[in-house]
């Protein structure tokens, strides 16, 4: 309270008799108490043996962008530099009024103990309340006292609506059972982990799935992903149609509410982030963003997307709150980057904490004192979902400043001749401060021998591709400086993309997931790239530079008879890629695809080459670049831009190979040493550093020309990109729907 004086004193100009200060809600952390004589001991010392150093003026200093601090490590919840002890209370007054409503609760009533934000009328009912009780010096609002049963329950009528029987569910049987919840847990919650796996289990031996209709859609739905991966021919829906699998589990559960005033559990968020993951998969997978649209709906209405205090004991509810938060917000992600549509949950819009890096036996132990820590030198296989969070925030980054409309850019400040570098600059910069924070079990490494983290490491860098190709994206068909090295770091992802999900395909045939769309990106970036290329009347070597795509399709084709997503996206290679060889006849000479049936093939039959990748040496796929500077540079033999029949003067010398001709790129006559076959990091990154950023290079040279006047002879053309590619692909793929 200023000078001892309460709110309620100061608004009407009275003398003040309340004496006893405000107290705050929640007891102070001892770790935060140690850590403070910590800080006061290291500003001794700095004091004492650096007296240059004003200390005072250390922590007043920040990041000049909201992403840096998000995407190096910390949570949302670590950025909060707020030392004002009223703001942190304002912060967790939620939490108040959720208990308050609580206390004051019929059985009947339809307002549950829920979430209400800070402009809620509700929050100001708080704040009288308080100031009615502060006065008569006792509670006065109970349940007992005002309420009428008639306004405060749910009417007879819509009782009826709200205890509508659910349909009987049909679960597997037994050993099936077992089988599929071991299938869905090897391969699906290990990336995404949804469930905590000893409760879930446990409830499932008590027989919860048999009598709470939630859990039971649920276990439904683990069931239909589990078949996903499954052999044994009681999945299928139809028989002998493995597109079907799990379809006899998914059916049955409703993917909207029995009724519109049922109760939101965590339950609920579970079964939308199930849900989502299995539509993803299916002939329809542009229902996913509707699914997580509502999924998130119900989290916010839980309230698990805020933290919680300072002190606040980790119980399994707690950590299963902001697992299944996390993992609905990296779906919301992912589907957004792929529709191009608005994310339900704005990054200022959360602060929740990242999960405990522990896995799932640790949560509970014999000793109290060990629950919730990873033992020491045991890798955690949580560390995975943490690291893929923060390539998330990079992507949702990403999505709101270089893929925002015009009028979200203005709000932003996003406007000048240079913005642009400045966010490409900043991103580059945290996609190499993420790439070198990975854990040493997570590193790619194509030989490793842990399944688990293989495969996680796999999941991992396709996705860091991706983003990387996400960043750069925009730039590789525009007139501006960003042009250039753009292009390199695009193609250049987009085949470190297909690599990583080769190599992943040699050693294991289950699918990981939603990555067929993180490749999508990477097959559509080399075609385009190829076509342009040819349309800027280059002579280039088709097979080389098809290399990677035939790769792609080799996999989709491995996957398209169990994910309609990859059956569609190796139809459209298949058909991008027609007519690359001369030999070949034009497209419109071809006659038109048959109507789609039932007798339909699975596999296109133009382009067979993928079917015979099996044979492919594991040597023959190159070792990965890594940080943004490595995927800058060209490496050598492949095609890296359209480069003109006459080297134009201002070409800079270094660009030119070694017979000054410019047919290619070679990645040594940039001063790269030519890279292995070993498949280890380079030596920047084995010791947590990194090179400066591709646009760094190429500023003293190329930023000087206009990139058209550099290239007189490429045709108007050339400016057929992306966009254009992305209005056919999406009439294809979602006119198949």
């Amino acid at each position: 309270m200023p000078n001892n004086q309460c709110s309620n004193c100061i608004a009407f100009n009275l003398d003040c008799t309340h004496s006893e200060p405000t107290k705050k809600r929640g007891p102070k952390s001892r770790y935060v108490e140690n850590l403070e004589k910590r800080v006061r001991s290291l500003e001794a010392i700095v004091r004492k043996y650096a007296p240059h150093i004003n200390v005072d003026e250390l922590g007043k200093s920040s990041s000049s962008s909201p992403l840096l601090s998000s995407s190096n490590g910390s949570s949302p919840a670590a950025t909060n530099e707020s030392t004002d002890p009223d703001e942190e209370e304002d912060d967790f007054a939620h939490i108040g009024l959720s208990e308050q409503f609580r206390k004051m609760t019929f059985k009947e009533d339809t307002i549950h103990q829920t979430f209400f934000g800070p402009s809620s009328g509700f929050m100001l009912l708080q704040k009288a309340h308080a100031a009615k009780t502060e006065f008569t010096g006792k509670e006065s609002i109970h349940s007992k006292h005002f309420k009428r049963v008639e306004y405060w329950g749910i009417h007879a009528w819509e009782g009826e609506f709200k205890s509508r029987s659910s349909e009987q569910y049909y679960f597997p049987e037994g050993d099936l059972l077992w089988s599929l919840i071991s299938l869905y847990f090897d391969n699906v919650n290990i990336y995404l982990p949804i469930l905590h796996g000893p409760s879930f289990k446990r409830s499932i031996y008590e027989g919860l799935h048999l009598h709470d209709p939630q859990f039971g859609g649920m276990v439904l739905l683990v069931c239909a992903l589990g078949a996903r991966y499954s052999d044994d021919s009681r999945v299928f829906w139809v028989s002998g149609k493995q597109l079907s699998a799990g379809w006899a589990w998914f059916r049955q559960v409703r993917m909207t509410r029995g009724s519109l005033f049922s109760e939101a559990s965590v339950y609920e968020i579970q079964f939308y982030c199930l849900a989502t993951l299995y539509i993803i998969g299916t002939s329809n997978p542009q229902v996913s963003y509707m699914l997580v649209g509502i999924g998130m709906r119900f989290a916010i209405e839980l309230g698990i997307h805020r933290r919680k205090p300072e002190g606040t004991k980790n119980t399994i509810q707690n950590e299963l709150e902001k697992r299944v938060f996390w993992v609905l917000l990296s779906l919301d992600r992912c589907v957004c980057n792929f529709t191009g549509r608005p994310s339900a949950l704005r990054d200022e819009d959360y602060d929740q904490e990242l999960p405990v890096d522990c896995d799932d036996e640790y949560w509970q132990t014999s000793d109290p004192d060990l629950e919730f820590k990873q033992p020491p030198n045991k890798p955690s296989k949580i560390s995975c979902f943490i690291c893929y969070l923060k390539l998330c925030e990079i992507l949702a980054f990403t999505l709101r400043t270089l893929y925002s409309i015009k009028k979200s850019k203005l709000m932003l400040g996003l406007v000048g001749n240079q913005w642009e570098q400045r966010i490409i600059s900043e991103l580059d910069s945290s996609l190499n401060n993420w790439i070198n924070s990975i854990p040493e079990h997570l590193r790619w490494d194509p030989s490793r021998e842990n399944v688990v983290f293989f495969n996680q490491s796999a999941f991992l860098h396709l996705n860091y591709y991706n983003v990387q190709i996400q960043v750069h994206r925009p730039f590789i068909m525009k007139s501006s400086l960003l042009m250039f090295p753009s292009l390199a770091i695009c193609t250049n992802a987009a085949r470190s993309c297909i690599n990583v999900m080769y190599r992943h395909s040699q050693r294991d045939r289950m699918a990981l997931p939603h990555t067929f769309y993180a490749c999508f990106g990477s097959g559509v970036v080399l075609l385009t790239h190829i076509w342009n290329s040819k349309l800027a009347g280059m002579k280039i070597d088709v097979p080389r530079e098809m290399a990677d795509v035939h790769k792609l399709m080799h996999v989709l084709s491995l996957h398209d008879k169990r994910w309609s997503p990859a059956g569609r996206f190796l139809d459209l290679f298949c058909e991008l890629a027609r007519g690359l060889n001369e030999h070949e006849e034009a497209a419109t000479t071809t006659p038109p695809s048959p109507p789609l049936s039932s007798q339909s093939p699975s596999v296109h039959p133009a382009y067979h080459i993928w079917q015979d990748m099996d044979s492919m040496e594991t040597e023959q796929v190159p070792s990965l670049p890594f940080n943004t500077a490595e995927l800058g540079r060209e490496r050598s033999g492949y095609l890296y831009s359209p480069l003109p029949q006459v080297v134009p003067p201002t070409l800079p010398a270094a660009l030119l190979n070694n017979n000054g001709q410019g047919a290619y790129v070679d990645g040594r006559s940039l001063g790269t040493p030519e890279m292995g076959y070993n498949g280890s990091y380079p030596q920047a990154v084995r010791h947590g550093t990194h090179d400066q950023g591709a646009h760094d290079y190429v500023a003293n040279d190329w930023q000087r020309h206009d990139p058209h006047a550099m290239w007189p002879n490429i045709p108007p053309g050339i400016e057929f990109g992306l966009d254009e590619w992305g209005h056919y692909i999406e009439s294809s793929f979602v006119g198949a729907s």
